[in-house]
């Protein structure tokens, strides 16, 4: 795994930021990952622990993780979080979609909830806040 920050220790964290459904069966985990998949199955996205660490990252298939720390910013998250909620996230349909796709996925209260739609079509309800957690607003 390629990391863009320094030090083992923010490794660790960076790594489990972006692998958080491995951290589902903790209920007090609260994560979140907005991303989107091309065609060739590139996963390019940002995940946010909730702590407030922010990381980009880009997911090749059968090449090493690209993670940049971005930001670091606990109200952020909150507000994610709470722009989910407003928008009625966990009550939206789970539905398969074939690549290119794009998604948002939180881990919360030990469950995993993911919401998926073909490229270019974001549900109105999560235009605002897809387009937040991807920019690092």
């Amino acid at each position: 795994m390629r990391l863009s920050i320094i030090g083992a220790g923010m490794a660790v964290l960076v790594a489990g930021a972006v692998t958080s459904p491995a951290l589902a069966d903790n209920r007090f985990v609260r994560e979140l990952d907005a991303y989107c998949v091309a065609g060739d199955g590139t996963r390019h996205g940002v995940a946010a622990s909730q702590d407030g660490a922010t990381n980009s990252y880009i997911r090749r298939p059968g090449a090493e993780d690209e993670i940049t720390r971005s930001v670091h910013n606990r109200r952020m998250v909150t507000r994610w979080h709470r722009q989910l909620d407003e928008a009625g996230f966990d009550a939206m349909e789970a539905i398969v979609v074939s690549a290119p796709y794009c998604a948002t996925e939180r881990i919360e209260e030990g469950r995993a909830h993911e919401v998926r739609w073909p490229e270019g079509e974001t549900p109105t309800a999560l235009a605002h806040v897809f387009a937040a957690m991807l920019a690092g607003d």
